[in-house]
């Protein structure tokens, strides 16, 4: 389905969950593997620091032998499941050559100052150390409470932070705010919002690309939140993250509801679906 690329600016809106949904990206070696095909990677992001637990089901494994150690790239998306556990779903996988396990990316939910830490949303805690922290335009900030200026790490700020792979835990060495939505070299990230008041309101973040011809094609990270209102002024909410490839859907793509459950993922091959699955653990219909 291609999408209009009209771009109306009207009212901005997300619900509390859609707001902060939280995004990964990480490289780490692979320690174990559940399932075949497999359904979760035990990945360990830097050595000594225990092992985190990725779903990966539905994701191309082509040039990734599983049975040989192996340091993998894994971006993904923070979804819920049983009783409200944060769960990490990667949606997209690729083989890291380089084997350097200490990159991760996320959104801040909790800035420890007394302890000199940060928590990236999943839970993952990192010490800031001496690290050097710098915003989206590289100027430098720190870490503090309310009372200190304004440059200052906030909650929900969304970071890279480099890690030090020789100590026993996450340490950063570096800590740069970053966009969460990351375009290919070329690309520019676009933004198209269309609000019908009372019916619904969708906004779609997506990487525009621009040929020598001044042709325009979709290519890499989407993300779509959509709102329905039904007649009595109720809304559902979702939100759809994927990735296009020359207009052309491409790999997993997922759909959570409001509240952070899986209710619809579909993989793709060149905009040709694969096998669909209903996934949401409330069992709920997309």
């Amino acid at each position: 389905m291609k999408r209009t690329l009209a771009l109306i600016a009207l009212l901005t809106f997300f619900s509390p969950f859609l707001a902060a949904q939280g995004r990964f990206e990480l490289v780490g070696e692979v320690m174990s593997v559940t399932g075949d095909p497999p359904v979760v990677l035990s990945v360990e992001v830097e050595p000594g620091a225990g092992t985190l637990d990725i779903r990966v089901e539905g994701l191309d494994f082509t040039g990734i032998d599983l049975e040989e150690p192996v340091n993998v790239w894994l971006e993904g998306i923070f979804t819920l499941g049983a009783s409200n556990i944060s769960v990490p779903r990667a949606t997209d996988i690729a083989p890291d050559e380089a084997g350097s396990a200490n990159e991760l990316t996320g959104g801040i939910v909790d800035i420890d100052v007394t302890n000199h830490e940060i928590t990236l949303r999943g839970g993952w805690v990192i010490s800031v150390g001496d690290a050097e922290i710098k915003d989206l335009y590289k100027n430098p900030l720190v870490l503090c409470d309310s009372a200190c200026p304004d440059n200052v790490l906030k909650l929900e700020d969304f970071v890279f932070a480099l890690l030090d792979p020789l100590e026993d835990s996450f340490t950063a060495t570096e800590i740069n705010i970053v966009e969460e939505l990351v375009c290919p070299q070329g690309a520019a990230p676009t933004h198209v919002h269309v609000f019908e008041e009372g019916l619904y309101e969708d906004g779609e973040d997506f990487c525009l690309q621009t040929n020598r011809r001044g042709e325009t094609t979709l290519q890499g990270r989407v993300r779509i939140t959509r709102t329905e209102y039904d007649g009595d002024g109720e809304w559902d909410a979702t939100i759809t993250v994927g990735r296009d490839a020359q207009n052309q859907r491409q790999g997993l793509w997922i759909t959570l509801s409001e509240a952070g459950y899986v209710r619809l993922d579909c993989g793709y091959v060149l905009d040709t679906l694969v096998p669909e699955r209903l996934v949401g653990d409330n069992g709920w219909p997309f």
